[in-house]
């Protein structure tokens, strides 16, 4: 699994609560975000995430954040596109899509919310566009 630190060896025992049920694909999705992306998103700057062992499929959505305060928003999306590249392989376009200036950018936030993820490493852009609620 991929922990804080990189990737960590997990025991059986730790790895029983992300155990795959197949019926949970009839669930709607919940993509949970940082709650600094929530404008970006609601205003359609920001019309995509990359995800790393995150996995999701096209279809009915709800966007989460689970704010500092409690709060919890949501705001119903449709995942429209799932597409698996190397890290090193994203692009500008891909970067301005997620709500940022440039790559480098993209770049910096993977950085912080993935420590250690590495050039080759597999992730997926997960695009999506907003329902009314």
């Amino acid at each position: 699994m991929r922990g804080s630190n990189g990737l960590e060896a997990l025991t059986v025992e730790e790895l029983l609560p992300f155990v795959y049920n197949w019926r949970d694909m009839d669930k709607e999705q919940r993509i949970y975000m940082w709650e600094g992306y929530e404008e970006s998103i609601r205003s359609g700057e920001k019309q995509q995430t990359i995800r790393v062992d995150d996995p999701f499929h096209e279809g009915s959505a709800q966007i989460v954040f689970e704010k500092e305060s409690g709060e919890v928003v949501t705001i119903p999306a449709e995942v429209t596109s799932v597409v698996s590249t190397q890290r090193r392989s994203l692009t500008e376009e891909q970067a301005r899509r997620d709500g940022f200036g440039s790559l480098a950018e993209l770049h910096e936030a993977l950085d912080t919310h993935y420590p250690g993820l590495a050039g080759d490493d597999e992730v997926d852009v997960v695009e999506f566009t907003l329902r009314k609620a």
